[in-house]
């Protein structure tokens, strides 16, 4: 097809998303480029980026990437003050497809590597640091987050977020919930609708448990 006809079919050569392109990637201070990197926004993402926020971006990044024409589902990335997300690596860019929603809290850090690929309505949820390797694949609806959404147990010791780190060439199957603390080897596979809140071995593939009672009487707060 090319590379000027994957533009006109994503929709970055519209207006809104190539104002949104050029104004990241060459006017935006706090955007740092290397070699020929370079964010791509498609149509109906939205972005709510603080101006001290910073993106580095490594190859081609396209955000709200479409499999098919016509869908208006909605691809949303939100950075807060002193947040960083940076995208691609030496390996290549990364593609981000339609109805994701990335959030990166004041102060955290999210990477990418290069040649990942987050399908459809997956979800990054980032107040600490969430890295992920090279030449992942996310699939649909998987979601990850370092935190508990600012709820806190009332437990002595109890941590609200801890640093989740992806190695390279993961799986991760439709459907997986990485929680905090996860720390997940390289070559790994989640299984679809898996549960991971501690260390997967390199190699492993890891399926969904049956829920199991760990504790009792726990109190929480919003």
């Amino acid at each position: 097809m090319g590379k000027i006809g994957m533009l006109l079919r994503q929709g970055c050569l519209r207006l809104c998303p190539l104002m949104r392109t050029l104004y990241y990637n060459f006017l935006r201070s706090k955007t740092a480029r290397s070699g020929r990197g370079l964010l791509l926004s498609t149509t109906y993402c939205v972005f709510d980026i603080h101006p001290t926020a910073t993106l580095d971006v490594k190859g081609l990044a396209i955000y709200g990437f479409k499999k098919y024409c016509g869908s208006r589902l909605e691809t949303s990335l939100w950075m807060d003050a002193g947040a960083e997300f940076a995208l691609g690596s030496k390996q290549g860019g990364v593609s981000i497809y339609h109805g994701c929603d990335i959030q990166i809290f004041k102060g955290a850090r999210f990477s990418m590597g290069g040649s990942c690929i987050m399908n459809r309505s997956a979800q990054v949820v980032c107040q600490e640091e969430i890295i992920i390797g090279d030449g992942c694949l996310i699939s649909r609806d998987v979601v990850i987050r370092d935190n508990d959404g600012g709820h806190t147990v009332l437990v002595d010791g109890y941590k609200k977020s801890a640093p989740v780190h992806i190695g390279n060439h993961v799986w991760i199957g439709q459907g997986a919930l990485i929680l905090k603390g996860s720390m997940i080897g390289n070559g790994a596979i989640i299984g679809a609708g898996a549960v991971v809140c501690g260390k997967v071995k390199s190699g492993a593939l890891v399926m969904a448990d049956p829920s199991r009672t760990f504790a009792k009487d726990i109190k929480w707060e919003a």
